[in-house]
Parts: structure tokens; C-alpha cells; sequence
């Protein structure tokens, strides 16, 4: 039973919800949509509990709380642009200025632009790491520092599954002194009151709804170190590490800040709220209205992602639409023309879309196995977008 509210203009997304529970599998979750500011929808509905599809569990809450993996990158994005905004931060100085270990091994000029745009050359994390590592964000960093780029930085982009957060994280923390995730409570979470932490406090473990993972190959280890000479393999083992160490109370609690993000969908739409805007929500400012174009516009677009294989978009730290029009579940997402967020492994995405005041949020529980959105976000978001008054979603966006 779905529960929650709805505005009798936005009826195609609540049905659109049902039908993810009727037709697609859906197992627990929920979504939050603001138009103008103002709440239009938020629904919950299926079960919170269990860590199977086969397990029963407590039903979903309007305040239980989801992994929300890569939706976390966009969080420590908005972080570094706050920065900017401030004057403390300079996109287009190299990310050594900020933090001298890195400057070695052909790194030196490398520009943090091409971090935040998967343009870096530096996909993975190649040397060992085991969770003690994927728990201290430092020693990510001292790791990362040893790499050398794996193609000439700028010339392509591959998505930096993991390594992105260690970058951006490690550049705000000599910045600021605080993490990412600290950081984020303190300018963004904390002051616009979002269910969303990186890093999650233990009284907030109860309202967890626990992840139904897909298959992970049995090789699999948390608690054994990830060597591999081939880029692919490495970006793939990464994330493994990270995926399987998602049960552990320690990895929420020390909040990685490429996939460590726990929400509730008002959380992940209520974070981009003021971005759909001016920059000020409920007469809270953020950011800088002048901040929002960088955000939105892609910087790296390709049909072949030179690690995910498949159509890509990044602006600075967050995605645009992938792919070039019809939807192929897995394969990329539809979004409006001037929206930017970023999908979470599994299905989740949050996204801001400014020129139809516009923002998303999207959570649940069973995983997809999937490199991008299923049927289930995608029906959702295409609702929400006819819902506004928009009826064209060709080549690859929709459109009034």
C-alpha cells in the first residue's frame, strides 16, 4: 500500500509508483518530487526490511533511509562548487595547489575541471586496498597520490567510480579541514534540515532499509586487498570492495564520499531544490545563482565511456541525460535539457532540473545489477516530466 501525498496534478506519478510495485519488481521505496519549491509528491510504499528478495520485513516509513552508492558523488560536487562559489576553490588550478602529493607520476597539471568531469586519467585506485583503507578516506588518498594517469588527462573520460570521491573529498578537506561528508552536514544537510549523510550517525541505523544486492561474484572480499593491471578490472573491483562493505556499520559511519551517501528521497530532492531555482530555497540561499549554469552544463559527453561502455554525460561533478534517445534499461536515462543530479548503482538518482524548477528524488531497495536506470526510475521521471507540461523526450531529453 502506497502512502504519503500526491498533487492531483502530478496522478500519473503516484500510478507510475504503483505500477513499479505491480509490474517491475519493486521491493521498498520511495519518491520525492518539488516543483517551485513546493512538494508535489512524496510516496512510499513495499517493505524496509530483509536483505533478500525472499525476506519479509517492516514496512517502508516516511522517514527510513536507503544507500543511495554514486547519488553521493552529486552531494560532493555541490560541496566543491559551494567552494567555488566562495572564492576558495579554482576549477582550473591543478588539483596540486591544493594538495602537494599528488603532483607526482604525470599528475602535476592536471586541473581539478577534469576530476569533477571524469577526464583525470585516473578511473581507479590500482594499488591494494582492503576496508581498512575504503574506511579512511586519507589513506585513499595516499594510495591515489602513487597512480599515474591511464591516458593522457583531457584527451577521454571514464567514469572514476570510486577514485572521483577520493579526489574531491581529499581536495576539500585541505581546503576546509573537514571532510566531505562533515562538510556536508555542516553547509548543506544540516542548514536545509535533509534526511542525507555521508557518514551516518548511529541513532539514525534503525530507519536503514537494508540494500537487496545483486549477485556479486563470488571472488568477492571485503576484507581481502584489490590488486588488477587492467583499468576495466580495477574500476570493477573497486566497486565490489565497496559494494560488499555496504553492510558493515563501520562504511556508513565513515561515510565515502564516492558511494557512502544514505537518504531518504525528500533528502536527495530536497538537496537539489534550491539548484531547480535561484540558489535559495524557502528564503535559504545555498549558492550563488550564477553557480547553477557550471553544474548543468556537460563537459564530457561520449557514446562509448571509456570505462562503462556505454553513452555518458558529465558536467562539473554531476550527469546530464545518457544515451540519445529511446531508453534501453541499464543503458542511460532521460532527463529535461537543463537537468543535472546523478544516478546511484542499484537505481537511485537525484537530480535539479533549473529551466523547469524542477527536483527529483529517487530511493529503494532492490538493486538493479545495472550500470545506469531501469524501467523503474525512468517511469517516474517520465511521468513527473509530462505531469510539468512536457511532451517530448527526443534525441535524448525532454522537451516542451
Amino acid at each position: 500500500m502506497l502512502q504519503g501525498y500526491c498533487d492531483p496534478r502530478y496522478r500519473s506519478v503516484r500510478e507510475a509508483f504503483a505500477r513499479n510495485f505491480t509490474e517491475h519488481g519493486e521491493r521498498g521505496a520511495s519518491i520525492c518530487v518539488i516543483a517551485q519549491g513546493e512538494t508535489v509528491v512524496h510516496l512510499w510504499g513495499g517493505e524496509s526490511g530483509g536483505e533478500s528478495v525472499n525476506d519479509s520485513g517492516r514496512p517502508w516509513n516516511e522517514d527510513t533511509v536507503c544507500h543511495v552508492f554514486s547519488c553521493t558523488k552529486g552531494a560532493v560536487a555541490l560541496c566543491a562548487h559551494l567552494l567555488a562559489d566562495a572564492g576558495e576553490l579554482d576549477f582550473e588550478r591543478p588539483i596540486r595547489d591544493y594538495w602537494p602529493e599528488f603532483g607526482q607520476n604525470g599528475k602535476a597539471e592536471i586541473p581539478l575541471r577534469m576530476a569533477l568531469n571524469h577526464q583525470a586519467g585516473l578511473p581507479a585506485i590500482r594499488t591494494e586496498f582492503g576496508t581498512d583503507e575504503l574506511f579512511d578516506g586519507r589513506a585513499l588518498a595516499r594510495l591515489i597520490e602513487r597512480d599515474a594517469p591511464v591516458w593522457e588527462p583531457g584527451t577521454s573520460h571514464g567514469y572514476h567510480a570510486v577514485s572521483f570521491g577520493v579526489l574531491i573529498d581529499e581536495v576539500i578537506h585541505r581546503v576546509t579541514g573537514r571532510s566531505a561528508g562533515r562538510f556536508f552536514r555542516d553547509e548543506v544537510a544540516g542548514p536545509l534540515g535533509l534526511d542525507y549523510w555521508i557518514g551516518l550517525p548511529e541513532s539514525v541505523e534503525p530507519r536503514l532499509a537494508p540494500i537487496v544486492l545483486p549477485d556479486i561474484p563470488a571472488a568477492t572480499d571485503p576484507r581481502q586487498p584489490v590488486s588488477a593491471s587492467d583499468t576495466v578490472a580495477a574500476v570493477r573491483r573497486n566497486v565490489e570492495v565497496l559494494l560488499a562493505a555496504c553492510r558493515d556499520r563501520e562504511f556508513r559511519a565513515a561515510g565515502n564520499p564516492a558511494g557512502g551517501g544514505v537518504a531518504t528521497a525528500a533528502g536527495l530532492a530536497g538537496m537539489y531544490a534550491p539548484l531547480s531555482l535561484d540558489g535559495t530555497i524557502h528564503g535559504k540561499r545555498l549558492i550563488s545563482e550564477n553557480a547553477i549554469p557550471s553544474m548543468a552544463r556537460p563537459r564530457s559527453v561520449s557514446d562509448r565511456d571509456a570505462v562503462l561502455d556505454i553513452p555518458t554525460a558529465f558536467t562539473l561533478g554531476f550527469t546530464s541525460s545518457w544515451g540519445t534517445g529511446t531508453h534501453r534499461p541499464g543503458l542511460g536515462f532521460c532527463l529535461g535539457e537543463s537537468a543535472f543530479g546523478h544516478p546511484g548503482m542499484g537505481g537511485s538518482i537525484g537530480f535539479a532540473d533549473p529551466a523547469n524548477h524542477l527536483a527529483f528524488g529517487y530511493v529503494m531497495t532492490r538493486m538493479n545489477g545495472l550500470p545506469s536506470l531501469d524501467e523503474r526510475a525512468q517511469s517516474l521521471i517520465d511521468a513527473t516530466y509530462r505531469a510539468a507540461g512536457l511532451r517530448d523526450r527526443k534525441p535524448g531529453f525532454w522537451r516542451h
